[in-house]
């Protein structure tokens, strides 16, 4: 092992039945596998950022109670029916005791590539278990080393984790593809709000998901859509997801990336959608002349807690619901007012929050929504399917603006 290596964990095994050591070469890197069976009871706790899924092992969770039940059952071998942990480390270390024993020392260096990638419910229900099995239990351990590349790391992770499906949000973390938006939300309020991986969203307080705030980003994307719109953005997540991949593919964090170029403005979108959200009943009835809260999909309920509000804070919650349909046919109608700087940075034409001009453009907006809603029986998705009604928002908000003399 390297000297200079900055070692962050040791791990350390005993094993009684040998290691079996594979070495593959795989696009430059040597990559090596070390199988081995062990003591439940040298199990230790490792980094499961590497691990495409978040580990939940709650009574209510299925796959940790099957595991805890072959664990704990003092009549059933537990290697035989659990395939065990694999972990990524940076070296591996293995010392003959004679006798054929050995005692395995695992090395790992970096926390966010390094752990276990694959059992980690296993290794979670182990360690919560500790004093309630046999000490005669065993797990399955496979470890590699060698790999260098992200994608290769992401790509193992991926074919490893077959059980259950893995999250393409998962997969698109691993390999760094979020740093752009990562960066562009660290200053905002809600930023540690935002799940990217599996089962994240869990967590306490994480309420918002990187895919909701790439169909935000989507929707004011002025070079795709320029002369036409986003309509199937809203309810279609692998739809947003292969464009971001494919802008991260081809353009990396550069603003050739269409992500990169709303950096300066994505704090107007996340305000102006705020604004549009909290508000959504009260410009709804003022501008539709309507009632929305009739709507059956309002769901209204007075004192209820509905809808968090959208990039509000933890606590502002509508007692109704918006429609994603809607709320993203309300908001493309602002997307016709950015243009591209000399350095290939989205900015605005004029300012969208000035009181008069924004009060006239919602007015516009919210109409032609009224309307669309009355015309298809206040069904708010057949509203967001009607190209028609895209059109007509994207076509009249730039009417309103040359009339008005803000272009």
């Amino acid at each position: 092992m390297n000297q200079a290596t900055n070692i962050t964990q040791t791990i350390e095994f005993t094993v009684e039945n040998g290691i079996l050591t594979e070495t593959i070469i795989e696009k430059g890197q040597k990559i090596q596998f070390h199988k081995f069976t062990t003591y439940c009871k040298d199990v230790q706790g490792t980094s499961k950022e590497a691990n495409p899924r978040k580990q939940d092992i709650s009574k209510k969770n299925k796959v940790a109670n099957k595991i805890r039940e072959t664990l704990l059952d003092p009549e059933i071998s537990f290697h035989t029916r659990n395939k065990g942990i694999t972990y990524f480390a940076e070296d591996i270390e293995v010392q003959d005791l004679g006798n054929g024993t050995s005692t395995v020392k695992i090395f790992f260096a970096d926390p966010s590539s390094q752990g276990s990638v694959d059992g980690g419910h296993t290794e979670l229900v182990i360690l919560d278990e500790i004093g309630n099995y046999p000490e005669w239990k065993k797990v399955n351990i496979e470890v590699m080393t060698g790999i260098k590349s992200p994608f290769t790391h992401v790509s193992i992770a991926e074919s490893r984790n077959t059980g259950t499906q893995v999250t393409a949000e998962t997969l698109d973390e691993l390999s760094g593809m979020h740093d752009i938006l990562k960066n562009h939300l660290s200053n905002t309020s809600f930023g540690d709000r935002v799940s990217y991986k599996q089962n994240e969203h869990k967590e306490d307080g994480k309420n918002l998901t990187i895919t909701l705030i790439k169909k935000f980003y989507e929707t004011f994307n002025i070079r795709d859509y320029a002369d036409k719109d986003p309509k199937g953005v809203y309810s279609s997540n692998q739809g947003v997801i292969n464009k971001y991949r494919k802008e991260y593919e081809e353009h990396g964090n550069t603003t050739g990336n269409v992500y990169e170029k709303m950096k300066y403005i994505s704090p107007d979108i996340f305000k102006l959608t705020y604004y549009i959200h909290k508000n959504f009943k009260d410009l709804y009835n003022k501008h539709g002349k309507g009632n929305f809260l009739a709507n059956k999909c309002a769901d209204f309920k007075e004192g209820s807690r509905k809808e968090l509000v959208l990039f509000g804070q933890t606590d502002e919650y509508l007692d109704y619901k918006v429609p994603n349909g809607l709320l993203f046919l309300a908001l493309s109608g602002f997307r016709q007012f950015l243009t591209e700087d000399k350095h290939g940075y989205y900015a605005w034409k004029f300012d969208i929050f000035e009181s008069e001009k924004q009060e006239e453009l919602l007015k516009v907006i919210f109409e032609i929504l009224a309307s669309g809603m009355r015309n298809h029986d206040n069904n708010p998705q057949s509203v967001g399917k009607d190209a028609m009604l895209w059109q007509l928002v994207r076509t009249q908000v730039l009417m309103k603006a040359y009339m008005s003399q803000w272009l």
